[in-house]
């Protein structure tokens, strides 16, 4: 009991000030009259305020009102004081009271003429092309939904009623309801139907009510006959039922006065408009509230209302399905070249019927998000292609991903698209050239400091090539080097140029602290048989301390071969002690094999003296050298092949090796 009194404390504490119980009726009536879904998700709820007197109740400000939907409190009302209209059907009960004269011999019917066309053009009760009004008769409708006081006025007095006998009531009323229950010209409003009758059974006004209430449609009775005390209940209750009013004419046109004054100011109404967040169909409950000026409050019934809500449609509008960025000659900047973009139009729709905003809409290219726009509106959007610089055919998967407003997402069909790049590359020194003169100041510091590098290289190599020689005695024996040699160097006559043999040896010193490692070498077994400089010669290579690196192409390797089998990089040996040799690949496409078991890329191959280690098709043999007891190189000496000249001489050497190729020499 605690907990279901601390609920009802708080749902009263929140809704209390809107609508206190016994407040409706005590201190007048509120009532929706019409719920306006068209603009969907912008809701209009139309309401009438009035007194206890039945009066309407002008010039309410914007707090006086409050509006639940589904018994939650809605927020960002907007209240706006209209005058929507009348919306009347005027029913005439032509019964046989309607034949009888006056003192004067006037009919009953023409006193209600009189009474009904002062209400048309004599005094500003009707408003015309505002007001929608229907005139129907036991013979039929005399006019419907007319909007001219005057066009009302004439079909009125042009009617005589020719029915003879007594007209059955429930019909004619029932017809009359029918077509106040029409969809009104105009938002908001609120249809009634005004009764002339001489009575009506009691039954009769009880299912009738019920058919108005179900409608909200108030029904005003006016009795119009005799016996008033006999016939008048059944009239009166069939307006109290429906919230409507009842009067006697009493064959004075000045009685329904208050009839038609209470009439026009029904066209004066409140419109509450607020943006709905309801994401699905269904049947959804309208109830407002009003706190008057005198502090009591108004309470309407709860109005249902159905909604129909789907998902947006979206797809592409007409683009390019091929596109193309060329140019026909080399740009400093690709991404320039036009277009750099691709305008993608839109197409969207609504199934549901209900237009609104988007909450953002997607470009997806390949699945990635390339342009996002978040706007209430979206007409297209917009594919970046300055980034596709490199020349080719590329295809794209185009998709557009869009959520309206109610968080209801959709994904339009895919649309493959394509992208050919034409632009030719600009050279690297044209490009520095264009960037105007601090480019070319650059270029001339560049060239000097190049020629200046290439200088100091061949000075040092030169030095380095003849304090080699000297300090390790490899070319020629200690006693022909002379000490000027070494201080001052210079280049030999130039010889005859020579076709660059396939087999380059290894550098004469690669730097000046190297020492070459006299306790391994390498032997050529077999390689390009077409080389005439190395055929029938033995051909040893002394494996550096730095180690060797083997392949074809001379600008990466110290012992080239120009068999084709060969990788431009093929493998390297390296040097971890003097007891230790390695040999690795070098992700070559033959693979380096020693003793026929491929080399792997976990750790190299330990060599071994009398390892056989195949490139491709050139093979050589690993040889390690013993050294004697007292520390000499104990091995007699070997032949040396000699590549200066174009024919192939062996020569007795001193127990060292070949050295590498020096590129300088080769061409001089």
């Amino acid at each position: 009991m605690r907990r279901l009194f601390l609920f009802f404390a708080c749902v009263l504490s929140l809704w209390g000030p809107l609508w206190p119980a016994g407040a409706q009726g005590a201190s007048g009536t509120l009532q929706i009259t019409h719920i306006d879904t068209q603009a969907f998700p912008q809701i209009s709820t139309y309401v009438t305020a009035n007194d206890a007197s039945g009066k309407p109740i002008p010039g309410l400000p914007d707090g006086t009102f409050a509006l639940q939907q589904d018994g939650q409190p809605v927020s960002g009302l907007e209240v706006a004081e209209i005058d929507v209209g009348a919306q009347i059907v005027f029913v005439l009960d032509s019964s046989p009271a309607y034949k009888e004269r006056d003192a004067n011999g006037r009919l009953r019917l023409e006193h209600l003429t009189e009474a009904l066309n002062s209400f048309f053009r004599d005094k500003p009760w009707m408003k015309d092309s505002v007001d929608d009004i229907t005139l129907v008769a036991p013979e039929g409708v005399i006019i419907a939904h007319s909007h001219n006081g005057v066009e009302l006025f004439t079909a009125l007095r042009a009617y005589t009623t020719t029915f003879a006998g007594v007209a059955d009531t429930f019909p004619l009323i029932s017809q009359a309801i029918d077509i106040a229950a029409e969809t009104p010209p105009r938002a908001g409003m609120r249809p009634s139907v005004v009764v002339l009758s001489s009575g009506i059974k009691p039954v009769a006004a009880k299912d009738l009510a019920a058919r108005a209430q179900a409608e909200r449609i108030a029904v005003y009775t006016v009795f119009a006959g005799w016996d008033e005390a006999e016939v008048a209940p059944a009239l009166q209750q069939l307006a109290e039922l429906t919230g409507a009013a009842y009067y006697n004419f009493d064959n004075k046109p000045a009685n329904l006065e208050p009839l038609f004054q209470r009439l026009a100011e029904s066209r004066a109404q409140y419109r509450l408009t607020y943006r709905a967040a309801i994401a699905a169909t269904g049947q959804y409950r309208l109830q407002a509230g009003a706190t008057l000026t005198t502090g009591a409050t108004l309470v309407s019934d709860e109005v249902g209302f159905p909604v129909r809500v789907e998902p947006p449609s979206v797809q592409f509008g007409s683009f390019p399905l091929k596109i193309t960025r060329a140019s026909p000659q080399a740009v400093e900047a690709p991404e320039t070249v036009l277009p750099t973009e691709q305008v993608i139009p839109i197409l969207l729709d609504f199934p549901d019927g209900h237009k609104r905003a988007v909450r953002e809409a997607q470009l997806l290219v390949d699945g990635m998000p390339l342009d996002i726009q978040r706007a209430e509106a979206v007409g297209s959007l917009t594919w970046p292609l300055a980034g596709y610089n490199q020349n080719g055919l590329f295809t794209h998967t185009l998709q557009i991903s869009l959520t309206d407003e109610l968080g209801l997402s959709v994904l339009s069909p895919q649309v493959v698209a394509q992208v050919t790049v034409d632009i030719p590359a600009m050279p690297t020194i044209q490009k520095v050239i264009g960037r105007g003169g601090q480019g070319l100041v650059a270029l001339v510091i560049l060239g000097l400091l190049l020629i200046v590098g290439v200088g100091a290289w061949l000075w040092l190599v030169r030095g380095q090539q003849l304090t080699a020689s000297a300090e390790l005695d490899i070319t020629q024996p200690t006693s022909a080097i002379r000490p000027e040699s070494v201080t001052q160097p210079h280049l030999p006559r130039p010889a005859r140029r020579v076709p660059r043999p396939a087999l380059h040896l290894p550098p004469l010193v690669a730097k000046k602290t190297e020492q070459p490692s006299l306790k391994a070498y390498l032997e050529v077994v077999e390689t390009d048989e077409g080389d005439p400089t190395v055929k029938n010669a033995p051909r040893k290579i002394a494996v550096t301390q730095s180690g060797l690196r083997l392949g074809r192409d001379p600008a990466q390797t110290d012992l080239t071969f120009t068999d084709r089998s060969v990788s431009r990089l093929h493998a390297r040996i390296e040097v971890l002690s003097d007891e230790k040799f390695f040999i690795y690949d070098e992700h070559s496409t033959s693979g380096t094999w020693v003793n026929y078991t491929q080399v792997t890329d976990n750790g190299g191959h330990e060599l071994k003296t009398g390892d056989l280690i195949n490139l491709g098709r050139v093979q050589l043999r690993f040889h390690r050298r013993e050294t004697s007891p007292n520390g000499g190189i104990n091995e007699p000496p070997i032949k040396v092949i000699r590549t200066g000249s174009s024919e192939t001489e062996a020569e007795d050497a001193p127990p060292e090796f070949t050295q590498p190729h020096d590129p300088v020499r080769a061409e001089h």
